[in-house]
Formats: structure tokens, C-alpha cells, sequence
């Protein structure tokens, strides 16, 4: 039955806060959703990404604690990263961007693991 309803309200998203929700679901740690380059990056997946409706859904919908400190429910983040290890590229995409957001932070570990699953790591 729970899964069931977790794929009921995937389904019903809007495609700017799915967008946010499989970036969330790739990050690893906690994200503050009002970082201004965090839009413009999740921008770059693709036109149309609307940030501030998404943070309006996720927060309405209670995907999410808190814009400040968010990160997705347990119980969405494997779902979500099950249907993104179906689209291989949209993945490395997402990776890419969480890399890009990670050094614009100067978390370079953090970005380092993510070029490495966007396959942008260059082997030596």
C-alpha cells in the first residue's frame, strides 16, 4: 500500500518540483532549497524549471522539512533513485549538476563524487 501511494504522488508532481525532488534524491546530505544558483543549475536539466513553484509544492505537500534543511523522506529517495537509475542519462546530468553546485560551495569531495557518477572524472 505504501508504495502505492508514494508512486500515486510522484505521478501527480509538476515537473519543476520532480526535478528538484530527483536532484534532492541524488545529493547526499542536507540542501538549502533558497541558494539562488541552486535554480539556476537545475535550470540547466532543461527550460521550463519553475523553482519557486516546486519549493511551493514540495513544502504543501510535505515532501520536505524544511527548505533550509531539506532532504527527501527515506521512503521517497529510493524510489525516486530507482526510476533515475532507469534513465542512465538524466542521471549523469543531475550528477553533473550536484558537481557543480558542490564546487560553487568548495565541497570538493562532495563534487568529486559526483563527476565520478556523472562520469566526468578523468582517469589517469
Amino acid at each position: 500500500f505504501a508504495r502505492y501511494l508514494i508512486e500515486t504522488v510522484l505521478a501527480t508532481l509538476d515537473p519543476s518540483t520532480r526535478r528538484l525532488l530527483d536532484f534532492l534524491a541524488i545529493w547526499r546530505g542536507i540542501l538549502d532549497l533558497n541558494q539562488p544558483q541552486l535554480a539556476e543549475l537545475l535550470n540547466e536539466e532543461g527550460e521550463g524549471y519553475d523553482h519557486r513553484k516546486a519549493l511551493v509544492q514540495v513544502q504543501r505537500s510535505r515532501l520536505i522539512d524544511s527548505l533550509q534543511h531539506a532532504t527527501p523522506h527515506p521512503m521517497l529517495r529510493d524510489p525516486l533513485l530507482a526510476e533515475l537509475n532507469a534513465q542512465p542519462k538524466r542521471k549523469r546530468l543531475l550528477h553533473k549538476i550536484a558537481a557543480s553546485h558542490a564546487q560553487a560551495d568548495e565541497k570538493f569531495g562532495e563534487a568529486a563524487y559526483h563527476l565520478a557518477h556523472a562520469g566526468e572524472l578523468l582517469q589517469t
